[in-house]
């Protein structure tokens, strides 16, 4: 079924599950086989994720980060292991043999990541053929405070980027959210709003 509205989610201390178990409920379908979660923070999907059973490996390449994921997961069966991987390295096949070809869902929820072709192109690398990839885009509109953006101005905005960033992949899914913010002083502000994309390699 079509998405008619653009789903909203405050973004505020607080309000952080509501978006994340919706972002849950639409991926959920996807999520099969060994998983990978990239990009992951401590305020991530990845407790909900354990909570409906799906285990999975969890990375990320900041150190510091790295450390708070060990203390967030230690002791939990679950979360299979945290590692450090590049996916802008040039080399990344031969630096990282053992990861390619071997993860079904790779899921990344950085919502200030723009993906470049290079990492995209690196994360179809560790994907298993029909593998899915499940992504945020960020998708900024500037528009006038106060008017509602239609679901129509974020597909005509969005859908070539899309198409252009997987064009190795299959879409099979698009859903439209905003995170709504305080009204500022200025006569227009950029709304913050975000694709989640599910795609298929091919």
């Amino acid at each position: 079924m079509p998405q008619l509205a653009i789903d909203s989610f405050k973004n505020i201390p607080g309000e952080e599950n509501h978006l994340l178990n919706w972002i849950f409920e639409n991926i959920q379908p996807y999520i099969k086989g060994r998983v990978l979660g990239i990009n992951v923070t401590t305020n991530s999907i990845v407790p909900i994720l354990i909570q409906h059973g799906i285990s999975l490996h969890v990375s990320n390449s900041n150190e510091s980060l790295r450390q708070s994921l060990f203390q967030q997961f230690q002791g939990l069966p679950a979360v299979k292991s945290i590692q450090n991987i590049n996916f802008f390295c040039p080399e990344f096949k031969q630096l990282y043999p053992t990861h390619l070809g071997v993860f079904y869902t790779i899921i990344s929820l950085n919502f200030t990541n723009n993906y470049s072709p290079i990492e995209i192109e690196n994360i179809k690398h560790c994907l298993r053929k029909n593998g899915r990839l499940i992504v945020v885009l960020p998708i900024e509109i500037t528009a006038f405070p106060g008017l509602e953006l239609e679901i129509s101005q974020l597909r005509q905005h969005s859908k070539p980027q899309i198409i252009k960033l997987f064009s190795q992949f299959e879409v099979l899914k698009i859903r439209y959210f905003e995170l709504t913010q305080a009204p500022t002083h200025s006569q227009t502000f950029s709304n913050l709003c975000f694709a989640l994309v599910v795609a298929k390699s091919v």
